[in-house]
């Protein structure tokens, strides 16, 4: 199949590639934001100990065969999302994603979330580990 796939592709013209590619991650953003709010739900209903896993991160990787980053960094997102779903647009829009949102959620609370994840809009791993050094510098490692 994945030659097949290949072939066809040869024959689109560049726009045409460009546009496909384009419509295809927004399409993947769009089921990675529905993945996510669905593991929000199923954080709360504790589904996962029912089924026999002691945790949702087991759950995440030994059933949906999810990475252990991957399961993490959406599991972090997810209980995240649910006290502040502006997480999950901007997830969509591809204004945050679930690395960077993963680093900022320690730090989030009902009063500076939106102002955070603002500043975090649209930068790299690296932009937003340097916000969150910034935003919340740690003491200096004492010298012996």
């Amino acid at each position: 199949m994945q030659s097949d796939v290949l072939a066809s592709l040869r024959r689109l013209s560049d726009d045409e590639l460009v546009t496909r590619v384009k419509e295809l991650v927004a399409g993947e953003r769009g089921s990675m934001v529905q993945v996510v709010a669905h593991l929000a739900e199923l954080s709360t209903r504790d589904v996962h100990f029912r089924l026999g896993h002691g945790s949702l991160f087991a759950y995440c990787r030994d059933v949906l065969g999810l990475s252990e980053q991957e399961a993490y960094n959406r599991i972090c997102v997810a209980r995240a999302a649910r006290r502040y779903p502006v997480i999950l647009q901007m997830l969509e829009d591809g204004w945050l994603n679930l690395t960077t949102g993963r680093l900022l959620v320690p730090h989030l609370t009902p009063d500076n979330h939106i102002g955070i994840l603002e500043q975090a809009r649209g930068k790299t791993k690296a932009q937003v580990e340097e916000l969150a050094a910034a935003l919340w510098p740690r003491p200096d490692v004492p010298s012996f």
